[in-house]
């Protein structure tokens, strides 16, 4: 077994505010996904907008979600791994976002026609 190691946390000049989104129920990817670069993937899932009343709400697929935004009790930073490139070594943790507040989606999706 080895001794823990401290790994530092780099201090960045700006974090970005990210906002968690939570849905209830089970999200399926499609069976084929698109073909796209292979450096990146990127799956849209759907499209999030915020109504007159600044209501969140979610379209995925044919289904609609009506949601709300709440404040986290405790915030929390979202982390990327540093690494040395030539030894491949964990270096540092940088900060990339703090995530303040939530959408929930906790009603059920009404069915849209499209």
């Amino acid at each position: 077994m080895q001794p823990s190691q401290s790994i530092p946390i780099s201090p960045t000049p700006e974090v970005p505010e990210w906002v968690l989104i939570e849905i209830n129920g089970e999200l399926l990817p499609p069976i084929v996904m698109p073909s796209q670069d292979e450096s990146e993937t990127i799956l849209e899932l759907g499209r999030l907008y915020l109504t007159n009343e600044k209501h969140p709400m979610l379209l995925l697929g044919s289904h609609q979600l009506k949601g709300k935004s709440v404040d986290l009790k405790e915030h929390f930073t979202v982390l990327e791994k540093n690494y040395d490139s030539e030894l491949n070594d964990l270096l540092s943790y940088l900060p990339v976002g703090i995530v303040k507040k939530k959408i929930l989606f906790s009603d059920y999706p009404k069915i849209i026609m499209k």
